[in-house]
């Protein structure tokens, strides 16, 4: 029987609560760049949501409302008392569950996972036009969705490592969020001019920036690769705007096609903040290349000849040269030398793969 849920939504209600107008919970403004709209003060139930985006028999979609149930107390009170749970706590975990969720059961993750299967099968005609892909099934939507949401638990285990901290925006200008505000980024490998993916869970160097709210931020991060404000201090004041509208650059290029953000953003900044950000490539946009492997099989011709021999399938990243105030890279970590994996994981990632082979 199908579910009288037909408004199912991607991005949790009580987290766009939190970027309202004028705090009254009810309505938020959104920007959605490709119709180029423009709304102050829309009804805030309507956005991030998709009719049916979880199926008509509602199941999934009452799985994850009593998930939500529990992250909406505890992420509302880490937003009001601006206090951090202490690290391998239960709350800490469901700060974590609160970011793989967010990311995963999003749109642009689930099609990421269509389009995944689409480019291998894609790739694999461009190699051999005569290839037999026809039992090459792509996943349906509801499919996608599991796969998808079946990596919660490793992506917790994988960043469960992550030092974490506020970011405090003491400017004028407000924090954004977007339909997908989960950011992830590197700078270190993005200084090392890596050519593979950057931003994997289990990447050293991996920085993820989630707004809370309009002056909160909480930015989690590599605490062997970074250095971010005194080492006491669980929050780093941001003064500057120009920082502000750096994170804020990234929710754009990191987003589907909506922007979401309170009364005191203007339809003059989103644009301006947009054209700005042109000269970088969206995020998120599935890609597939052919690169080569070396295994026990592999003859020395082949080694010398190096044919290709791997399909690796990725999506674009941030890439914005990002510098922020009072965020360093530490002594010493420029000049570290990577190794010759496609990844280069951190030590608790790196252990949770060799356990789990």
């Amino acid at each position: 029987m199908p579910t009288d849920k037909k408004n199912q939504h991607y991005l949790p209600k009580f987290y766009l609560r939190n970027f309202s107008y004028k705090n009254n919970k009810k309505e938020i403004g959104i920007y959605n760049y490709r119709k180029k709209f423009y709304f102050q003060k829309a009804p805030l139930k309507t956005q991030g949501s998709k009719t049916f985006f979880y199926g008509e028999d509602g199941k999934m979609e009452d799985a994850l409302s009593e998930i939500e149930s529990i992250l909406a107390k505890e992420i509302h009170e880490i937003v009001k008392t601006r206090n951090l749970p202490i690290h391998d706590t239960d709350v800490h975990k469901l700060l974590l569950q609160f970011v793989a969720l967010t990311h995963l059961r999003n749109p642009i993750a689930i099609e990421g996972v269509k389009n995944s299967r689409k480019a291998v099968k894609e790739m694999i005609l461009e190699m051999d036009p005569n290839a037999k892909v026809d039992d090459f099934i792509e996943p349906t939507h509801e499919e996608a969705i599991t796969l998808s949401l079946s990596t919660v638990s490793q992506i917790v285990d994988n960043i469960s490592d992550l030092d974490y901290k506020f970011l405090e925006n003491k400017t004028d200008t407000k924090f954004i969020s977007s339909d997908l505000p989960v950011v992830r980024y590197n700078q270190f490998l993005e200084y090392k001019k890596w050519d593979h993916g950057k931003t994997g869970y289990g990447n050293m160097g991996l920085q993820i920036f989630i707004p809370l709210s309009p002056e909160l931020t909480i930015m989690f991060y590599d605490s062997k690769t970074y250095k971010v404000g005194e080492k006491r201090h669980k929050t780093l004041e941001l003064n500057n705007k120009k920082d502000i509208d750096k994170l804020n650059q990234l929710q754009y290029l990191n987003s589907l096609e909506t922007l979401f953000f309170d009364e005191h953003t203007t339809k003059y900044y989103i644009e301006n903040l947009i054209n700005n950000s042109s000269i970088y490539k969206k995020a998120n946009q599935t890609s597939a290349e052919l690169s080569f492997i070396v295994s026990p099989e592999t003859t020395e011709e082949e080694k010398k000849e190096k044919k290709e021999n791997l399909i690796i399938v990725g999506n674009t990243e941030c890439t914005t040269n990002l510098e922020i105030d009072g965020i360093k890279m530490l002594s010493g970590v420029r000049l570290k030398k990577l190794s010759n994996s496609m990844a280069q994981l951190r030590e608790k990632p790196l252990e949770l793969m060799r356990n789990n082979r």
